[in-house]
């Protein structure tokens, strides 16, 4: 029976803990990491190979002969990492994996039990992160389980305290300020054009 996690983590740390547990996973391959978004994709498959992780990426853009290139050298152990969208995972037959890790939640049930189900034959492991607002979702993953699963905490990774939400850093803030002080500068130095004449 395959071996079920959860890691609670937040999203801007999502990458992070993805490649700590690869760093400490005794096995570096046969992992297939599944991501919602084409843009986190890319970002999650371009951090791997960054960090020296050999990964391969499978998306509805990709040329198929390229995606078929891909899954087979993961068959084969050349490639350690397969990061694919969801929406492509569906129906695709891949050997050779020991680990799964949903970046994301699945939304739908099936996707979740598909997944499942395709590591159990190996006796493989499946890590899912969650954000700690995700708790509906967490329902459904322990009904499909039929058990609740593991929540578990990675040792030596330092996790956030807070949401770090986009747009909201010193850099906006400085921008802000800025912006009406210009703006008020241009009447300003009309009136003083006109009083000089």
């Amino acid at each position: 029976m395959p071996l079920e996690s959860i890691y609670e983590v937040f999203d801007q740390q999502k990458t992070d803990l993805l490649l700590h547990l690869l760093e400490t996973s005794p096995d570096a391959g046969g992992v297939v990491v599944y991501v919602k978004t084409k843009e986190n994709l890319h970002a999650v498959t371009t951090a791997l190979s960054h960090a020296g992780v050999i990964a391969e990426s499978i998306h509805a853009g990709k040329k198929p002969e390229l995606r078929e290139r891909a899954i087979t050298e993961f068959g084969e152990g050349k490639v350690n990492v397969l990061t694919m969208s969801e929406s492509i995972a569906r129906g695709l037959e891949i050997s050779g994996i020991r680990l799964v890790v949903n970046y994301d939640i699945p939304e739908l049930e099936a996707d979740y039990a598909i997944r499942l189900g395709g590591i159990q034959a190996s006796n493989g492991e499946m890590i899912t992160m969650s954000t700690p607002k995700k708790a509906l979702l967490l329902e459904k993953i322990n009904r499909i389980s039929g058990t609740e699963v593991q929540l578990k905490i990675a040792e030596g990774f330092i996790y956030a305290t807070r949401l770090e939400k986009p747009g909201t850093g010193q850099k906006g803030k400085s921008k802000s300020k800025h912006s009406k002080p210009l703006q008020n500068k241009k009447p300003k130095l009309r009136k003083g054009a006109k009083g000089g004449k």
